[in-house]
């Protein structure tokens, strides 16, 4: 059994679901929901939770799926996280610290561009 905790922290929890269905890779609305997945503190455990289901269409973790997804990647997410449930939670956590560091960096950055 999958951990699904981490989608209460998903950022498109409380965006239009259609946004994440665009009819095409290069549909704009594609890029839209790439946009909002990459500033999205679970995009790790959302793509990885959607290769696990087999996921075949949409955006997901930062990612336009086609049908074309590998059986066998699907297959290995699968195998691991039955393995370690609670894997999934660990790489949410783990890239809400890479994006605290990204922020940080960046507001740092910042303050010093402007002297």
């Amino acid at each position: 059994m999958m951990d699904l905790e981490w989608m209460r922290s998903a950022r498109c929890r409380d965006l239009d679901p259609e946004l994440f269905f665009p009819l095409s890779e290069v549909d704009p609305a594609t890029e839209t929901a790439i946009e909002h997945c990459v500033q999205c503190p679970v995009m790790i455990a959302c793509d990885t939770a959607a290769t696990w289901r087999g996921e075949r269409w949409g955006v997901w973790g930062g990612k336009f799926r086609g049908s074309d997804r590998s059986a066998a990647r699907r297959r290995e997410y699968r195998e691991r996280v039955e393995r370690d449930p609670g894997y999934l939670a660990r790489l949410a956590k783990r890239q809400a610290v890479y994006r605290r560091r990204a922020d940080s960096r960046s507001s740092v950055d910042s303050s010093t561009a402007s002297r």
